[in-house]
């Protein structure tokens, strides 16, 4: 039985990877030019998981960790997104 891989989230070297492909390689160009934009809109639903999962730390001595303050600032980035205007957009490039 072969074990899987998950190559989501860590950088391996071009050797191991031999078949494999990043996920941002398999992208449109057009797409990730929304994603670089707009994808803390897309990906706030992740966002979200991550900040409500069961051991994830907000806090550490009484401060903010860098890891909260930059889940915050992204679901705040997402959030200022125009809903409508997103859709447009995406209508317009599929049309």
């Amino acid at each position: 039985m072969q074990e899987t891989r998950s190559y989501k989230r860590y950088f391996q070297h071009r050797t191991v990877l031999n078949t494999e492909m990043y996920s941002k390689q398999t992208e449109s160009k057009n797409w990730r030019g929304l994603a670089k934009y707009y994808g803390s809109y897309f990906e706030s639903d992740t966002l979200y998981q991550e900040l409500y999962s069961k051991y994830f730390r907000m806090h550490y001595k009484g401060k903010p960790t860098k890891r909260y303050l930059r889940i915050l600032n992204k679901l705040k980035q997402g959030n200022q997104v125009n809903e409508s205007y997103i859709k447009n957009i995406l209508n317009a490039r599929s049309g």
